[in-house]
């Protein structure tokens, strides 16, 4: 699937590596909070973020693709970056 990393490089570190540069950006350019979208069935994707900071905002069904989604929000502080 596109944007998931193969078995073999699983819980290597390069996701928090590559979430932790996009969360620098994202702070570096003004922001101070983010919203992504997980499928809800992606228990994986979902602890992931949450170990890292995200909390689950509310679900909603992505008419265009008929599955389940959760919006995943981070508010930033000068301590989370």
């Amino acid at each position: 699937a596109m944007g998931a990393g193969s078995v073999a490089h699983r819980s290597q570190g390069l996701g928090a590596a590559l979430l932790g540069v996009a969360e620098r950006e994202i702070c570096e350019r003004g922001h101070r909070s983010a919203r992504l979208h997980v499928i809800a069935a992606n228990t994986r994707a979902r602890r992931f973020y949450g170990r890292h900071g995200w909390s689950e905002v509310r679900t909603f069904k992505d008419e265009r693709v008929a599955v389940e989604k959760i919006v995943m929000e981070k508010v930033f502080t000068v301590a989370s970056i």
